[in-house]
C-alpha cells in the first residue's frame, strides 16, 4: 500500500456517485484495511443509502495529515446484510496542500466581514468583496488596509448551497494592486475550518472549475 494513502479504521471518506464525480456526496467510514482492499460501511447521506454495485467506479474525498485526497476506485463485493462494501486499495490519488488548490475567480460580496482581536472577539466590521476562493483561502478586496497577521471572520454563501460558509481567516499579505488604486488586495487562509465547510467549499470549487473546462475558459 503506497505511504500516502493511510486509511485507518474508522476514517470517514466522501463518496460521489458512480458517474457524477462532482453530485452531491454521501459518507463511508473505513471498516477495515485489508491488503489489497478496504472494507467500508455503505455511504450514507442523512438517512439515504447510496446503492452501489459491483463494477461501479467511485470518487472519494478525505483529508489526512493536512492534505486532500481524491481518488478513484472499483467496488469489488457488496454485502447488504452486513451493512458493507468493499473497494480496491487505492494506487493513485490527487493530493493537495491547501495552499494548491485551483484559485477560483469569484466576485461575493460577504453578508458580514469584521476583524478580530487575539481572543476571537470582532473588534471592527470591514467592507470586503471576495475576488477568490480556493480550498485553502481567499483573495479579498477591501477599501481598509488590514495588516498581515490579522485574524478575520468573513461569513458569505455559496451558489447553490443552503448553508452560510463562516470562516475565520488570517490576513497573509495586504497590497495595493496598482500605485493609484482605491483598494487593497488581502491574501488571506482559512484558519482551521471544519470537516463539513471543507467539503463544501472543495466541493463547490470543483464544480465550477468543470463548468469553466467544459465552456472553454481555462
Amino acid at each position: 500500500m503506497p505511504a500516502f494513502i493511510d486509511l485507518q479504521p474508522g476514517t470517514r471518506i466522501k463518496v460521489s456517485p458512480p458517474g457524477d464525480p462532482l453530485g452531491a456526496s454521501y459518507e463511508a467510514t473505513v471498516r477495515a484495511v485489508l491488503p489489497s482492499q478496504l472494507r467500508l460501511g455503505l455511504p450514507r447521506r442523512e438517512h439515504e443509502v447510496l446503492e452501489v454495485a459491483p463494477g461501479d467506479e467511485l470518487t472519494m474525498f478525505t483529508m489526512l495529515h493536512g492534505r486532500v485526497l481524491r481518488f478513484r476506485s472499483s467496488v469489488r463485493l457488496v454485502e447488504v446484510d452486513n451493512d458493507s462494501f468493499f473497494i480496491d486499495v487505492p494506487r493513485e490519488a490527487e493530493k493537495a496542500e491547501r495552499r494548491e488548490f485551483y484559485r477560483l475567480p469569484v466576485r461575493i460580496a460577504p453578508r458580514h466581514a469584521a476583524r478580530l482581536d487575539d481572543a476571537g472577539n470582532e473588534v471592527q466590521p470591514l467592507q470586503a468583496v471576495i475576488l477568490d476562493l480556493s480550498g485553502g483561502g481567499a483573495m479579498l478586496q477591501s477599501r481598509e488596509f488590514v495588516a498581515a497577521g490579522t485574524r478575520m471572520r468573513v461569513v458569505f454563501e455559496l451558489d447553490g448551497d443552503p448553508f452560510e460558509m463562516d470562516m475565520a481567516t488570517l490576513v497573509l499579505s495586504c497590497s495595493r494592486p496598482t500605485a493609484n488604486a482605491q483598494h487593497y488586495r488581502l491574501h488571506c487562509q482559512f484558519l482551521e475550518p471544519n470537516r463539513s465547510e471543507m467539503e463544501r467549499l472543495i466541493r463547490f470549487v470543483y464544480r465550477q472549475q468543470a463548468e469553466l473546462r467544459r465552456k472553454g475558459v481555462i
